[in-house]
């Protein structure tokens, strides 16, 4: 029973999905600030540093909060990174502690957020900050995608596969007004938003600030993508 109300969800979310109007970019894109929080990540770094300096978006930068690493992340970011790429050091302990550092950093009219083992496309920055900024959406979020290590291991295939369903229901539910999930490696807000609402992110949790802010983003009044 409960595999036939799993599958029935998918099925539902995939039609909207298939009946979704794809976005297409308008011609003016807004500065974007794009904040990563990051603890030990010094084998991720640089080549998250260079799929954000790939970016197409023409005004965007990446403000990198080093969450008190005690590897090399901070040196081998400060070799990869140069102005106007931004790295601090965290004020407090834990990733919601690190990104409301970076938040405190930013001048940007939209901030995106995403994780440092991920590594986005080229055009993420743009569309993004676009979808955002067309919509007038406090809060965009979008999937990621996991990549098997071993394409030939049926388990690490499943998990993809696994992973592929949850994009759907988490696209399908937004796309329906009722968003049950998101995740916090590819996420756009409008800054003045998250900046007036950092508590949203429930510092009483040591995970979760991309489902808390969603729940703030979600409430009566505001506006979701």
């Amino acid at each position: 029973a409960v595999a036939a109300v799993y599958a029935f969800l998918v099925l539902r979310c995939s039609v909207a999905l298939c009946r979704a109007s794809k976005h297409v970019p308008g011609g003016s894109i807004p500065p974007s600030d794009i904040i990563v929080a990051a603890k030990n990540e010094q084998h991720n770094i640089a080549k998250l540093a260079d799929s954000i300096m790939s970016q197409d978006h023409p005004d965007c930068r990446l403000i990198l909060v080093d969450d008190h690493s005690d590897d090399a992340t901070p040196a081998f970011a400060r070799e990869r990174l140069a102005a106007p790429h931004l790295i601090v050091e965290s004020q407090g302990r834990g990733k919601k502690e690190a990104l409301k550092s970076g938040i405190s950093h930013s001048k940007a009219q939209y901030i995106l957020l995403t994780d440092a083992d991920c590594f986005p496309q080229p055009q993420w920055a743009r569309l993004m900050t676009s979808a955002a900024f067309d919509t007038g959406a406090d809060m965009v979020m979008a999937p990621i995608i996991i990549e098997p290590k071993d394409r030939s291991s049926l388990f690490q295939r499943l998990q993809m596969a696994e992973s592929f369903a949850l994009i759907t229901i988490t696209a399908g539910t937004c796309l329906n007004g009722m968003p049950v999930m998101c995740n916090g490696g590819n996420i756009a807000y409008r800054a003045d938003f998250l900046k007036s609402n950092t508590a949203g992110m429930n510092k009483g949790y040591a995970s979760g600030d991309d489902m808390f802010m969603m729940e703030t983003a979600t409430r009566p009044g505001r506006r979701f993508a």
